[in-house]
């Protein structure tokens, strides 16, 4: 529990800083608590503690600044001389501290950097090992959002499951009748979540403003549910269920379905939350999700530019503010900005976003604003009326991209003492435009070894050494991008093909079954994962392959040899009725296919050993259905047309040979006596067909 008093005794601690560290390990947790807890309050929940607004380089970190709106950067700084000194800490509380000041320094730079990310990992781990209760299960949803931070997707997720079982919470989501706007009659399921949890409700404290729908909209705030009551739901659980929310905005697609998902679950918690920070964020997360639609747009941008103005509000008292703010991962001022300022832009509010961003000194964002708004003159006079106050790699790259003169990124790499990777970045971008490879790959090299945690120049990388068929170059580079991010597609994708180049077949099938879970709609990625399992005889993702395929109406690389491998392969395997319900499915698409017809009457009569109901009459019927959909109007002009059909009948002829039926047999030899004669015409040949 964070109090007043650990609040209050930051500013003696800060002032009395001790040049040699406490060891015992209340002192040491306390010192650094302090200065940590002081300068979140000043920069996220507020009220403000009137801290001074200081310029720190020293937080700066592999080539990634502060960002611009800090104030007690100090406090932090000294934080993180307590928290990173001590190689080995004394105990897990020591370690959760570590791991929430490495994460919370992580959110004052432009973009992760690879050393907070393995300390804040490596601490929470070591510090979950020793939680139980609602502590393991607050750490749980602080550990699940910062591996979302660092795209470590499926890790979040065990690790928001880990807090569910520790509190014994479960949920679902189900549709229950009624009403979403305020005129509609007949009632329709709406998606809800029920919540059924075993934790005590704590007492309720003041709500922040929710601001509401225009009176003039005929959309309702929540459907209007038939029987549906929540019960209140304890804090520790809301957090659990917001990290969830955090979870589904952050992993999944951003679509209609998730959003809808999303939904659910927060209509849940503004209608029962008891906190005042749970309910900011769960407004905060409405905003984001529900701006992505035209109704709701503008309402989203005034929800967050009122989270932004109760900052100074005095009540809840801070420690009320603070009892779940590293659970929550409550944006800090700076990035609440941000989201306003973008959607303002979006908006097409672009001259808003830029005085947003001025009047809290966020000058490279000013400048872009007005970049946006096509005013490049102004944008160009603010840059360099910044560059004579400090010449700061940032607005020197910002002046770059209005002028589209690279002397100034190279200016920005030499005034970092070639720390300022985005200098880098911005070059190489430029060169692979102009495709001058080679000058493209060096300064993203030097970009990469100041800081690797950029998935986006991974693959802009590799694709440069692509080009140049530099495959080895390029399987590292694209094995690093899907490290850092593993749900990027295009960069799996590209790593299969770069292995099919190098002729490791295996790797490559392993590197597509990835990407295909991350972009099931990808039709191409399907395709080649078809033909890679194909290739290499991994036939159980073979058929999938080509379920998947029909589904997205993708069949271009159906066809008889294809087919003819699935069919041995059903023989060799013993897989006989799922290959059957493969070919029900396939047919159902691809009806007109003769081709398809005779492999699958080839199935059925290699197959009637193993199964009853692969009698000959269905054989026959599958036949037939080939010979018919081969013999389309002006068939019988197209000699290589006569040539299958012959070949077709003369099967066809031999399969009403096995059948006992004399009247069938009968129609066969009219069928096929008609067909042989038009063939014949065609071809100028007698055709003989036993029968």
């Amino acid at each position: 529990m964070i109090s007043e008093h650990t609040v209050q005794e930051a500013h003696e601690n800060l002032e009395n800083f001790p040049e040699d560290l406490p060891q015992e390990n209340e002192s040491l947790v306390a010192l650094g608590r302090s200065l940590l807890v002081s300068f979140v309050q000043e920069n996220i929940t507020g009220p403000s503690l009137s801290l001074n607004r200081v310029d720190c380089d020293e937080l700066g970190l592999e080539g990634e600044e502060p960002i611009s709106y800090l104030i007690g950067s100090n406090y932090l700084l000294k934080a993180t001389e307590v928290f990173y000194s001590v190689p080995s800490g004394p105990n897990s509380t020591f370690y959760l501290w570590r791991g929430r000041c490495a994460y919370i320094h992580q959110q004052t730079l432009t973009h992760a950097v690879e050393a907070l990310m393995n300390t804040s990992i490596e601490s929470y781990e070591l510090a979950l090992e020793h939680l139980e209760g609602n502590d393991k299960a607050l750490a749980c949803v602080e550990y699940s959002n910062l591996l979302l931070y660092y795209n470590k997707y499926e890790e979040a997720e065990q690790a928001l499951m880990k807090a569910q079982e520790t509190t014994k919470l479960s949920y679902s989501l189900t549709g229950k009748m009624g009403v979403r706007t305020k005129f509609q009659k007949e009632k329709k399921p709406q998606l809800v979540l029920d919540v059924d949890s075993q934790n005590l409700t704590e007492q309720e404290t003041k709500q922040p403003e929710s601001v509401p729908l225009d009176e003039e909209d005929i959309m309702l705030e929540t459907p209007k549910i038939d029987e549906h009551t929540v019960e209140s739901i304890p804090l520790v659980d809301q957090v659990i269920l917001l990290g969830w929310v955090n979870y589904l905005l952050k992993a999944k697609p951003k679509d209609e379905i998730n959003s809808e998902v999303i939904g659910a679950y927060l209509d849940v918690m503004l209608s029962k939350s008891l906190n005042w920070l749970v309910y900011s964020q769960a407004l905060f997360f409405r905003s984001k999700n529900q701006f992505t639609s035209y109704r709701f747009k503008e309402r989203s941008a005034l929800q967050i530019q009122t989270l932004l103005d109760q900052y100074n509000d005095p009540d809840p008292p801070a420690h009320e503010r603070l009892k779940y703010v590293f659970a929550l991962n409550y944006p800090l001022r700076h990035w609440m900005i941000v989201e306003l300022g973008e959607m303002f832009m979006k908006l097409g509010a672009v001259m808003s976003a830029y005085q947003e961003f001025e009047q809290v000194g966020m000058w490279e964002e000013a400048i872009e604003c007005l970049i946006m708004g096509n005013k490049p003159n102004q944008a160009i006079k603010l840059a360099k009326e910044r560059l004579e106050v400090l010449e700061s790699p940032r607005i020197l790259c910002a002046l770059a991209d209005v002028t589209r003169e690279i002397v100034y990124y190279e200016r920005a790499w030499e005034v970092s003492n070639h720390r300022y990777a985005r200098a880098q970045r911005s070059l190489g971008k430029h060169y692979f435009g102009q495709g001058n490879l080679e000058e493209c790959i060096q300064h993203f090299k030097q970009a990469l070894e100041v800081n690797g945690l950029y998935p986006g120049i991974w693959f802009t990388y590799s694709c440069a050494l692509m080009k140049l068929e530099r495959w080895e170059e390029a399987t590292y580079a694209l094995q690093r991008m899907v490290r850092v991010d593993s749900s990027v597609s295009e960069g799996w994708n590209n790593l299969a093909a770069v292995y099919m180049r190098r002729n490791m077949l295996k790797e490559a099938f392993s590197a597509m079954s990835y990407g295909v879970k991350n972009d099931r709609q990808n039709w191409k990625m399907w395709e080649n994962l078809l033909m890679l399992s194909v290739q290499i005889e991994e036939f159980p993702q073979a058929l999938e392959a080509i379920r998947h395929l029909l589904r997205l109406d993708q069949t271009r690389l159906f066809d008889s040899q294809l087919f003819k491998i699935i069919n041995t392969y059903a023989r060799e395997s013993l897989r006989v009725q799922e290959v059957f319900r493969l070919y029900t499915e396939v047919l159902r698409k691809l009806s007109s296919n003769y081709q398809i017809w005779e492999v699958y009457a080839d199935f059925l009569a290699e197959n009637r050993d193993h199964s009853e109901e692969f009698s000959i009459e269905k054989v026959l019927d599958a036949k037939i259905k080939a010979c018919r959909n081969l013999m389309k109007p002006g068939w019988d002009r197209d000699p290589g047309l006569c040539e299958e059909a012959l070949k077709l009948l003369k099967q066809l002829a031999n399969t009403y040979n096995l059948t006992g039926s004399q009247k069938k047999k009968t129609e066969g030899r009219m069928f096929i006596s008609n067909a042989v004669a038009k063939i014949q015409s065609t071809l100028g040949r007698e055709v003989e067909i036993k029968f």
